[in-house]
């Protein structure tokens, strides 16, 4: 973390006022929470979920094609994270994309709301459009532009900005 903001720093040093001056403004100031998100991550100790690895987490919440990624561990890790203590279970399966209809209609989804999403990042939001995703964001996905965030949300007040590290 120190090399890459060192590296932020020389850049922001040397830019002269360019048009990627505002990105590395704004890395560097996102260093503190990246030391606190650091600091969090290394007290808890190796995680069995890769950290940066959306898979996983998002397992829990929707329905998915076949992954390599998915070992028996890392599934248990799924059932651990989805049924609280007690709970009854249900069947958690994976399957073929081109076989499942649900799966097909989920890729769609995310491929549409992926650009959505690009567009508001990059200034190009559709108003109409951003609402219609919005019952489809998850409040735990990580996002490191506030504004666009918050447009995304419908809540300029509570942006729900985490900063990935």
């Amino acid at each position: 973390m120190d090399a890459f903001f060192r590296v932020v720093d020389g850049l922001r040093r040397a830019d002269g006022r360019t048009t990627v001056s505002a990105v590395l403004d704004r890395l560097a100031a996102a260093r503190p929470a990246a030391e606190d998100h650091r600091a969090r991550i290394a007290a808890a100790g190796p995680p069995l979920v890769p950290l940066l690895d959306p898979l996983l987490p998002a397992v829990v919440a929707t329905v998915h094609d076949r992954q390599n990624m998915l070992t028996p561990q890392r599934m248990a890790w799924v059932a651990e994270s989805v049924w609280p203590a007690g709970a009854g279970r249900v069947e958690l399966r994976l399957v073929e994309a081109g076989l499942d209809v649900r799966v097909q209609s989920a890729d769609i989804l995310a491929g549409s709301a992926r650009k959505v999403a690009s567009d508001e990042l990059n200034g190009r939001g559709d108003a109409r459009l951003t609402a219609l995703q919005r019952p489809y964001i998850d409040t735990q996905s990580v996002c490191g532009d506030a504004p666009s965030w918050a447009r995304m949300r419908g809540n300029a007040a509570n942006t729900g900005l985490r900063v990935a590290g």
